[in-house]
């Protein structure tokens, strides 16, 4: 037979499959929030506060985010750059990748967007133009929410497929 595996064990493997515990699939994939597709605005923006803007405020200006008073706007300038490569390293498929840019998870076109939408916002103000951003904290009851408020009234196009009718 053309094709077939001299080792007929092997070959027997391969054509029935191995099973594999689910609990590998949930240990390795458990911290992957990004991958090809765009994420919807309010949870990239929600990513951003969280894991860069709030480990920012407390390293840069030595302050817990607990003593930040509901009212208080607490400004941070952060590069396009920081916060892809910090989303990157902790919820892409980066370890699997070898830092393949191709596979850069989320794309600087999706950050560079939303930005660009809290600027319109009055959220933020770029420094330089799609590389560095002033973005203007502020604690909220549910930062999610927040931004759902925020994203559902701007034109920012979520890349919605449309279903071809016939």
């Amino acid at each position: 037979m053309e094709g077939a595996l001299q080792y007929g064990k092997v070959g027997s493997k391969l054509r029935s499959g191995v099973p594999v515990p689910m609990l590998v699939f949930f240990t390795a994939y458990a911290g992957i929030k990004f991958y090809d597709a765009r994420p919807p605005s309010p949870l990239l923006l929600t990513a951003i506060f969280e894991d860069v803007l709030i480990p920012k405020i407390a390293q840069d200006n030595n302050v817990e985010i607990k003593d930040i008073r509901k009212n208080q706007r607490v400004e941070v300038e952060v590069s396009i750059d920081e916060i892809l490569e910090t989303l990157n390293k902790q919820y892409s498929f980066n370890l699997f990748c070898n830092n393949n840019a191709e596979h850069q998870m989320p794309k600087r076109e999706w950050i560079i967007a939303d930005c660009q939408m809290l600027v319109d916002k009055k959220e933020s103000e770029w420094i330089v133009k799609d590389s560095s951003i002033r973005m203007f904290f502020k604690k909220y009851d549910n930062i999610l929410n927040h931004f759902k408020e925020i994203c559902s009234d701007s034109d920012i196009d979520e890349d919605q497929p449309s279903l071809p009718f016939t």
